[in-house]
């Protein structure tokens, strides 16, 4: 015996028992009946509910609809079609005929209830929540609307709410495991941990089935609280229920990565594997551990696996990804960044992934786009403005590379690779002081960083300060012994120290290592001209312009040693030809200058001025242009200079003594004597004497 679809919809009292047929058989009769009379509604809404319990809803749905056009009041042939709906996917439609069954105002709890679950599907809560009250108003005892309201609270956050409904569903049906769990994940959502503990016990009692399942949970409340070896005990009673179930396996090979247990992680991992080896999770995981322990082909065959299974799961991607970019297999890292990107449009750390594959190839601008777009997902992302601040600073662009390098540090103080590059940065940037200060932080977090120690000795020559430089240089070489350039600046230093035969042994040095290195060949016809080795001179000269025909320091160089020459004619050439290939050259302005102080002081002044512009941080320039306002009788001009000059170099006495001296000829006296007294005590007396002597 049994009740048809219909009787269960209509829940009438007329409804009587039906002898058993097949449906095929209720079919054929139906459809009888249809031929006999075609404007009868009852054989079509017969027949839908026939096919509804087929579960073939577009039939259905069609019979229904007839029906429905037969008999405009057929109201449940409405909740009939509305149910054929929502097994066929159309939510939407399914609402509208649910609305239409509630407007009939007549056994209309259940239209509510089913228009409610149609809301929930389409996560439209607050509706559901709406029409679940509804139902509850109409019928206090129904608990299946109470149940099913409790879950809507907890799609919109409102726990304390769901476990009142959770509870009242208890109170009406106190052996329903099934709102027992619900209400234990509510009250873990608000940590409310006994109570949930003691809501999966209760719910076991009630659901054999569910033993396994309260295990679980109950496990997951101990790791909450990082109580690993009571949930492994979970999970083992639970395991014991069900050896091979892949989900027992699986949590508690996470629970034993979290004690620290590696080794029977990584057991359980590949058990939940051998159970179902569709566990995308499983490999993933397992994947992450080989990475570990340096296995990186098999953790590659394992992500792989993964993303097999789930082509959507976009960490793998970016795991994956890291480890074809740790084997050097750029395309393929590449690949794998791009296909996160793909999955997940929002995945910040995919794209500066394939920043980094950028950079690597070269691709600045590629690289700056794929980090601009990390950093716009996840502003907090110091190591992406770092990396863009690298990639501006290789593409040449100082000014953008100096303030990405600086969020990096306000995100990260310590974050040590943003103040070396960031000294590069203001070094290239011309900004020498700058420079010092950024490598002396990231060695004093650091003492290791053989770049910091070279740029810094760079940055050490620019502002003057060789004796600084050539110790710098001289631990760069001892961590790099084979880097030319560190023994090219270490050269520098001391041709600025005036020890121009160590220099030239240093330039040999590099130019051993690199016999195609112009500027050593440059600075080393620098300390050959200083020593009056002119032939030697010029002969390196024309080897760094041999080498490198644009090198305008090459041209600047042997300019200088033209105008010692006395030969001012092809000294103002090479001088110009360094303007010319190099107009930020600031020393070939200084040195046209000098050229012009006699013959044409107005422009030699101007030349000083240019060169102060290009490098405003340099304190002998404006030293240089002093003595040139002096020579024009511009006194207050060069007291200026010379007051800029020593704010950029506290310690050089030769700037205060030429403050005393252009005191002295405006007749500053008080201010020539303190100029005089700040010089003694850096050692150069002999204008305070002077002044004592008048």
């Amino acid at each position: 015996m049994r009740y048809s679809l219909v009787c269960a919809l209509v829940i009438s009292s007329i409804c009587v028992a039906e002898e058993p047929i097949s449906h095929q058989e209720e079919i054929e009769r139906y459809t009888e009946q249809i031929k006999s009379n075609q404007t009868a509604a009852a054989p079509f809404m017969d027949r839908a509910f026939v096919y509804l319990q087929l579960g073939e809803s577009k039939k259905a749905i069609v019979d229904f609809t007839f029906a429905i056009l037969n008999d405009k009041n057929a109201r449940v042939a409405y909740s009939g079609r509305a149910i054929a709906y929502s097994m066929d996917g159309k939510h939407q439609e399914a609402i509208k005929d649910f609305t239409s069954a509630i407007g009939f105002g007549k056994d209309i709890t259940p239209s509510y209830i089913r228009r409610a679950n149609e809301y929930a599907i389409l996560k439209d809560y607050p509706k559901a929540i709406a029409d679940y009250t509804e139902a509850i108003k109409r019928d206090p005892k129904n608990y299946q609307a109470r149940l099913l309201r409790g879950d809507a609270y907890m799609n919109v956050g409102a726990t304390r709410e769901a476990i009142a409904d959770y509870t009242e569903t208890l109170r009406q049906k106190r052996d329903l495991a099934e709102a027992y769990f619900k209400r234990a994940v509510a009250h873990g959502r608000l940590a409310n941990t006994s109570e949930a503990l003691s809501d999966y016990t209760n719910g076991s009692k009630y659901d054999a089935s569910a033993k396994i399942l309260t295990h679980l949970l109950r496990a997951n409340v101990s790791l909450k609280t990082n109580d690993y070896a009571k949930a492994i005990d979970d999970y083992n009673q639970a395991y014991a229920i069900e050896p091979n179930n892949s989900l027992v396996l699986f949590l508690r090979a996470s629970a034993y990565q979290r004690q620290g247990n590696t080794q029977e992680a990584f057991d359980d991992y590949s058990r939940a594997i051998e159970a179902d080896p569709f566990h995308s999770a499983a490999y993933r995981s397992r994947g992450v551990m080989r990475s570990d322990r340096g296995e990186r082909e098999r953790a590659i065959e394992d992500f792989s696996q993964a993303i097999k299974f789930d082509s959507k799961l976009t960490n793998v991607y970016l795991l994956r990804a890291k480890e074809y970019a740790a084997a050097n297999d750029k395309q393929k890292a590449f690949a794998d960044y791009s296909l996160a990107i793909g999955a997940d449009p929002n995945a910040a750390a995919a794209y500066a992934g394939r920043g980094q594959i950028h950079a690597a190839n070269r691709n600045f601008s590629g690289a700056i786009a794929d980090f601009t777009r990390a950093i716009a997902l996840n502003p907090r992302d110091y190591v992406s403005c770092y990396e863009r601040g690298s990639a501006y600073l290789k593409s040449g662009n100082q000014i953008k590379a100096i303030a990405d390098f600086t969020r990096a540090i306000r995100l990260n103080s310590n974050f040590v690779p943003a103040f070396a590059d960031r000294g590069a940065a203001y070094l290239k940037n011309g900004e020498a002081r700058n420079a010092i200060a950024d490598f002396t932080i990231a060695l004093r977090f650091d003492e290791t960083l053989t770049e910091a120690y070279g740029g810094r000795g760079f940055a050490y020559n620019r502002v003057g300060d060789y004796k600084n430089a050539v110790e710098d240089f001289t631990k760069a070489i001892q961590k790099e012994p084979r880097r030319a350039d560190f023994y090219y600046g270490h050269g520098a230093a001391n041709n600025g120290l005036k020890r121009y035969k160590i220099a030239i042994a240093d330039f040999n040095q590099a130019i051993k290592l690199n016999p195609k290195y112009a500027e050593a060949f440059s600075a080393r016809g620098v300390s050959n001209g200083e020593l009056g080795d002119y032939g030697k001179a010029f002969s390196d000269f024309a080897q760094a312009i041999k080498i490198n025909p644009s090198l305008a320091e090459t041209y600047g160089a042997r300019g200088a040693i033209y105008l010692k020459q006395n030969k001012r004619s092809a000294a103002l050439a090479d001088f110009n030809q360094a303007i010319k290939l190099n107009p930020k050259y600031a020393e070939a302005y200084a040195s046209r200058a000098e050229l012009q102080l006699n013959s044409n002081l107005a422009r030699a002044i101007a030349d000083l001025s240019q060169a102060v512009k290009l490098d405003p941080n340099n304190h002998q320039l404006y030293m240089k242009r002093a003595a040139a306002y002096n020579k024009q009788r511009a006194y207050e001009k060069a007291i200026d200079d010379l007051n800029k000059a020593s704010a950029l170099d506290k310690n050089n006495a030769a700037i205060y003594i030429e403050l005393g001296k252009t005191n002295l000829l405006i007749k500053h006296r008080r201010d020539a004597e303190r100029d005089a007294k700040i010089a003694c005590e850096l050692g150069e007396c002999g204008l305070l004497r002077q002044l004592e002597k008048r």
